[in-house]
């Protein structure tokens, strides 16, 4: 899995999470992908410990939490090994560790990729 190391965004834009996969088996319904979250900022509930914020499965997007259900959008192409999102609009709240894991079964080892995410003033 691949990630932008870091990403800046500025306060109330529409921003992209990249996360690009590479697996040697070919991509089907059994394909999952997992966006989690860790925050930076210890009086939120996603600080310590990363949360599903969505959950690709079988084709279909399941949003995570009501702090990010409707402000992610899976925008990648999993046929392509393309597992982006995009996060509309960006909060100071969103500064913090984004996790992209891919799951191809039997193909299912592997480290999540980290992004570092600052949200600046814009």
């Amino acid at each position: 899995m691949h990630t932008d190391p870091e990403v800046i965004m500025q306060n109330g834009t529409t921003g992209t999470l990249r996360c690009t996969f590479k697996s040697s088996e070919v991509v089907s319904s059994f394909t999952s992908v997992t966006w989690s979250f860790q925050s930076s900022q210890p009086d939120t509930q996603f600080f310590n410990t990363p949360h599903t914020i969505f959950y690709f499965s079988n084709g279909k997007g399941f949003p995570g939490p009501t702090e990010f259900k409707d402000r992610v959008q899976f925008i990648g192409d999993i046929n392509k090994r393309d597992v982006s999102i995009q996060l509309s609009p960006t909060q100071f709240s969103d500064t913090g560790t984004f996790f992209c894991d891919v799951k191809n079964p039997p193909d299912v080892t592997g480290t999540p990729a980290r992004t570092e995410l600052r949200v600046v003033e814009s």
